[in-house]
């Protein structure tokens, strides 16, 4: 159960970040397409194709709440778990690991244990949060 909370905060990460991009992305197009509106007699503009494209940036950026709201309240979720593990070692390694998503290098530097011990540390602390979910 914790592990999959763990896939789905990595999973909303990532898609997060793919919407951002995609916001970006419409958002350049749409600046393309207003500059190169024709300007009819008296200077009415003519839209060409920039009504799909705004709904479609309404369409993304509500998707991108949706999506922040949930990220946040599972971090926060995850946040709080770890930090009921009885030992700082395991907490600091968890969350660095689990949430942070350090790479066991900057975990071990960070908390002056071996790489090894970190990966232990992280195991055992995935062991406590699985048993304490059940």
């Amino acid at each position: 159960m914790i592990q999959e909370k763990i896939d789905r905060l990595h999973r909303l990460d990532a898609d997060i970040a793919y919407t951002i991009e995609a916001i970006d992305e419409l958002r350049t197009s749409a600046e393309r397409i207003t500059s190169a509106l024709t300007f009819a007699g008296g200077g009415v503009v003519t839209d060409h194709g920039n009504e799909e494209l705004r709904i479609k940036l309404a369409q993304l950026t509500v998707e991108l709440e949706k999506k922040t709201a949930e990220y946040a309240a599972l971090k926060t979720e995850l946040v709080d778990l770890i930090g009921r593990l009885p030992r700082q070692s395991l907490r600091s390694v968890a969350k660095g690991r689990l949430i942070d998503r350090l790479t066991w290098t900057e975990i071990a530097s960070k908390t002056h244990y071996s790489r090894g011990h970190c990966r232990r540390l992280c195991a055992d602390a995935l062991e406590a949060l699985e048993g304490a979910s059940k």
